[in-house]
């Protein structure tokens, strides 16, 4: 039954993000386009600049649909999980012989593969474009060569991997404090979900920012010694960052698996659909 929940989730998903993907690439393809005429034209002649201010409303259009884009895939994952259990259709979904632990994990699991999609995307629409338009972009094997001329290879690895698993577990914990919110704003209000979702949101989040300037101060003073040491060049920068990201991805994904284990118990005791 997990198989299909899965299979149905990516279909249903697939018809909105793979649109957003495609609008993606045909943008980036018409920038590419434009930026290629417009070196290729001689310069001072009507042509030019009629493609250069073609090219400039497109880049305004195409860095605020990067934007857009990358909140509309994080945005449809939110929506489909409040639509499919906190609406109509949760009497619906209800109904499958499935625990609501799993349509949780489902929903999180399909929503952080499109977010990273569309992270991916648009990273890779953003190089093509400077590639094209930078004649002296670095590539992969000169970057690569100018990092393990300052490091060792397997620390660039480590760092790269570790990069790599920072932005899947904010991804995850994003996803993890959303549906939390949701199923806490609908037990504080019957018609207005929405609504309560958006303000426990704030106070969530505006209470973390808080707990976690705490925490940065308390330990700036317990580790200035530490901290001392860093600015004056004594410990390796790549440890102490490599330390800073594996405690707050420890916190991340211990807080994001509290909130899961709270949504859970929430949408199983205090589920409110009228």
């Amino acid at each position: 039954m997990l198989g299909k929940l899965f299979k149905h989730e990516f279909k249903a998903t697939a018809r909105t993000q793979l649109p957003l993907i495609l609008a993606a690439i045909v943008v980036t393809l018409l920038m590419i386009f434009l930026i290629a005429v417009q070196q290729a034209l001689p310069e001072h002649t009507p042509i030019h600049t009629i493609i250069s201010i073609l090219s400039g409303f497109l880049a305004i259009f195409y860095i605020l649909g990067i934007i857009a884009y990358i909140f509309a895939a994080h945005f449809i994952g939110v929506q489909r999980y409040y639509k499919n259990l906190f609406s109509d259709e949760g009497y619906l979904t209800l109904t499958l012989p499935v625990k609501n632990g799993f349509h949780q994990f489902v929903k999180m699991t399909v929503s952080v593969f499109w977010s990273l999609i569309s992270l991916i995307v648009t990273c890779l629409s953003v190089i093509s474009i400077f590639f094209v338009g930078i004649g002296e972009v670095i590539g992969p094997v000169e970057l690569w060569q100018r990092a393990t001329a300052y490091l060792p290879p397997a620390e660039v690895i480590g760092m790269l991997l570790l990069a790599v698993i920072t932005v899947l577990i904010v991804e995850i914990y994003f996803f993890a404090l959303a549906y939390f919110c949701i199923a806490l704003g609908q037990t504080f209000s019957q018609k207005h979900k929405v609504a309560a979702a958006f303000i426990a949101y704030i106070v969530i989040t505006t209470a973390l920012q808080i707990v976690t300037l705490i925490l940065m101060g308390t330990g700036a003073v317990l580790f200035d010694d530490a901290l001392t040491r860093l600015l004056n060049n004594e410990i390796p920068p790549f440890l102490a960052l490599s330390i800073f990201l594996l405690i707050s991805d420890a916190f991340s994904l211990a807080l994001g698996g509290a909130m899961f284990g709270a949504t859970n118990y929430l949408t199983h005791h205090k589920l409110n659909l009228e």
